[in-house]
């Protein structure tokens, strides 16, 4: 291997000891509470070191939550790749979704105060997530629009689906998150899909 490609495996790699160490500051202080230095010591690193990394503190926290985001997607993506039918994607990306996030706790932390709003000023959602996120809704609105054709799904918009689906999704993992139960119950996935797929009336004899 050449002292190029040596220097630029270290390099990747300092960068993700880095994203790693600031994930977990992140998920502890918030971005406002989090500190330069503080992520530089947990990382084992100067910060002069840190600074030839990453500019800026925003420069990292983007980066990482746009690293974990593509993540996300990309599991979300080959659950729907690996499933036929369009109730079976769908169910797919719900799992992917609880597995991802259940397996994330610091990530979960950090995205459920971006979305609130808790982290104010220039750590709003990027231009590229924003971007990630509308690809990643899209093919979730596929998966109904899909649903609608094959007659499992009623008609209706299927963005709408997609989005009451991600936002019960959400709900879900935001409570695991303040109830601090990471790990969610074996039964949590069918009973949510069941709310989402079957309503939330009872049966009724009307006879």
């Amino acid at each position: 291997m050449s002292s190029q490609g040596r220097r630029e495996r270290e390099r990747s790699q300092h960068r993700n000891e880095v994203l790693m160490a600031a994930e977990a500051v992140f998920a502890e202080r918030g971005f406002q509470g989090a500190t330069v230095q503080e992520i530089a010591d947990r990382a084992e690193f100067a910060v002069g070191s840190l600074y030839n990394l990453f500019p800026s503190k925003d420069a990292l926290y983007r980066e990482l939550v746009e690293l974990r985001l593509k993540q996300y997607i990309e599991r979300v993506r080959r659950s729907i790749g690996e499933s036929g039918a369009a109730m079976q994607k769908a169910r797919a990306v719900i799992a992917a979704k609880l597995w991802f996030f259940s397996q994330n706790e610091r990530f979960l932390r950090i995205f459920s105060h971006m979305l609130a709003g808790e982290e104010a000023g220039s750590t709003s959602p990027s231009p590229r997530f924003i971007q990630m996120y509308r690809k990643y809704l899209d093919s979730l609105t596929g998966v109904f629009a899909q649903g609608i054709e094959e007659g499992v799904f009623r008609a209706g918009d299927p963005r709408l689906m997609a989005l009451v689906v991600d936002g019960a999704t959400s709900a879900v993992i935001q409570h695991c998150l303040f109830s601090h139960q990471f790990r969610l119950e074996e039964s949590v996935p069918e009973e949510l899909e069941r709310l989402l797929f079957e309503g939330l009336l009872a049966e009724r004899d009307d006879k």
